[in-house]
């Protein structure tokens, strides 16, 4: 399963920077980030470990100043669930491929900028059943070091199919332009 997620990654960045490349002023980033992943516990399903490391990469292409498109993949580590009914707690590994646009919004004349992101993930339980696509959003607060370094801090939530197991994340990223 996770050989489809990085083959569609590794295509994904292939033909981004194939058009980056072409295009005048492309300006390409990489933005790695840790964070803590959480999934949201809802109705009959509650979870004896609800939280773990997150740690994901994206690579985009500025199309403008304020306009980005993204692919990226995030692992958010695992989590032991249980239902209403008792017995063995499920493991889920969750994992995705994500693209996406991204909107950065500087404040006045500073160094500090808004960020807002949404777009599709390909996402993965671990369970055996499959991958499944569902939608992701995002908002972040970042400071600009310099031209090519940022930091910054996320707050993302990534939906799936099943209700029960939305994931939130909180992280903090470093960009790196090129």
């Amino acid at each position: 399963m996770i050989r489809h997620h990085l083959l569609a990654l590794a295509t994904a960045s292939t033909l981004l920077l194939s058009s980056a490349a072409q295009a005048e002023g492309g300006n390409l980033y990489l933005y790695g980030h840790l964070g803590q992943a959480m999934i949201e516990e809802r109705l009959l399903v509650s979870y004896e470990d609800d939280s773990d490391t997150s740690i994901g990469v994206r690579l985009g292409w500025n199309v403008n100043s304020w306009l980005g498109v993204e692919v990226g993949y995030s692992n958010f580590g695992e989590f032991q669930s249980t239902c209403c009914v008792p017995g063995p707690f499920q493991r889920l590994d969750y994992d995705t491929v994500e693209l996406g646009l991204r909107g950065r919004w500087a404040f006045g004349d500073s160094s500090w900028y808004g960020v807002g992101r949404a777009g599709v993930h390909r996402w993965d339980d671990g369970t055996g059943r499959g991958s499944r696509r569902d939608s992701y959003y995002g908002v972040g607060l970042g400071y600009r070091i310099d031209e090519r370094f940022s930091v910054g801090v996320d707050y993302d939530l990534y939906q799936t199919d099943n209700a029960f197991r939305d994931v939130d994340r909180v992280g903090v990223g470093v960009e790196v332009a090129f």
